[in-house]
């Protein structure tokens, strides 16, 4: 059983409060707080998505492809390369490099994931030999980015940005590939520094977070105690907030569906399926999402010039102007950044009507 984080502790406790310990002067800088809580839960939701969308699209490809792939063959053995790795088969597997307060806290939403095991979680650290609360669970603790990375198929950087230099110098001497997904949970570092750091050899996204964006009511729930980030990550209207999809700038969908079509296009899906196969996997199959979407024929020079030089990603981005698939989206973002019940996620809707945009 893992311990109470220190929040709850000293929850009940007003005079242990960091605000009491503070002189008048220091007090303006509260709101940073504030800040820094609301994007911790905003990481934590849109890396849950995005790994359970990875996921699925990796379930899924095979079916699009000429070849239907060999369920006792992964992906990984199909490198010449020889990989240092503890896989026998084609278990999808998560990685977090750097374990903090980002990285812990992560760790611990994915444990209480069920559709994850603890043998599934992967974590590199400098210091290893402190994480005994994760590895008495299962988890494979290790300071060995380069064995970290040739082994997970999902991998959230959650370093400090100090620390990212020498984590980027392993990461281009691992096998990543287009069929691995690099998520950055770094405030202020772009994904272009990143890509070009494993030689655009793999796909790359970063959380998405703008406090401007967030109304007044989303940022004093998503600011409260960081005690409560179990609570608050269940609660529908503080989940949906931390949605991109909400808001006008469409960058994060258009890297999302780029990540996809790549790792489409890597594994070999038909030119004129993956459109289809990145409709479902991001947006439900229960709706026909390819009417609210332009058709667009992906080959691999269309996904060179979006990648190599930051394309013109208007034909992308002006599809969350459609209101009916925002809606779609964001529906699909709630039920994996919360795996929960229907009957949860019905009570949920009943709660907070019109919240969903």
């Amino acid at each position: 059983m893992s311990l109470p984080h220190i929040d709850e502790l000293i929850r009940e406790l007003p005079s242990l409060q960091l605000e009491n310990a503070l002189a008048p002067s220091e007090t303006a800088c509260l709101p940073l707080r504030l800040q820094s809580n609301a994007f911790l839960l905003t990481a934590l939701a849109q890396s849950r998505y995005l790994f359970h969308t990875w996921r699925v699209l990796k379930e899924v490809s095979p079916l699009y492809k000429k070849t239907p792939a060999k369920s006792s063959m992964s992906l990984k053995s199909l490198s010449p390369m020889s990989r240092t790795s503890t896989r026998t088969d084609n278990t999808f597997c998560i990685g977090v490099i750097g374990c903090g307060r980002m990285g812990s806290h992560l760790v611990r939403k994915l444990l209480q994931d069920p559709s994850l095991t603890p043998d599934m979680i992967l974590v590199s650290t400098r210091q290893p030999d402190q994480l005994q609360e994760f590895e008495s669970q299962g988890v494979t603790c290790r300071f060995d980015n380069v064995w970290l990375a040739n082994n997970c198929d999902v991998i959230f950087i959650c370093c400090l940005p100090s620390q990212l230099a020498p984590v980027l110098l392993d990461l281009s001497k691992s096998y990543v590939s287009n069929v691995n997904l690099l998520v950055s949970l770094l405030a202020g570092v772009g994904v272009s520094r990143i890509r070009r750091a494993v030689n655009n050899r793999t796909n790359v996204m970063r959380v998405f977070f703008d406090w401007n964006q967030l109304s007044t009511e989303d940022r004093e729930e998503m600011s409260s105690q960081i005690s409560c980030v179990s609570n608050r990550m269940s609660s529908y209207v503080l989940c949906v907030a931390s949605c991109p999809f909400k808001c006008m700038d469409c960058s994060w969908f258009a890297e999302l569906v780029l990540a996809c079509v790549a790792y489409s296009l890597y594994e070999g899906v038909v030119a004129g399926e993956i459109w289809s196969l990145v409709c479902g996997v991001i947006a439900d199959d229960s709706v026909d999402v390819k009417d609210l979407l332009p058709d667009i024929r992906f080959d691999k020079e269309v996904v060179s010039k979006y990648f190599d030089n930051g394309g013109d990603m208007s034909t992308l981005t002006s599809v969350i102007e459609n209101k009916e698939l925002r809606d779609v989206l964001v529906e699909k973002y709630w039920q994996r950044a919360r795996e929960v019940e229907p009957s949860l996620l019905d009570i949920a809707r009943a709660q907070t009507p019109n919240k969903l945009i």
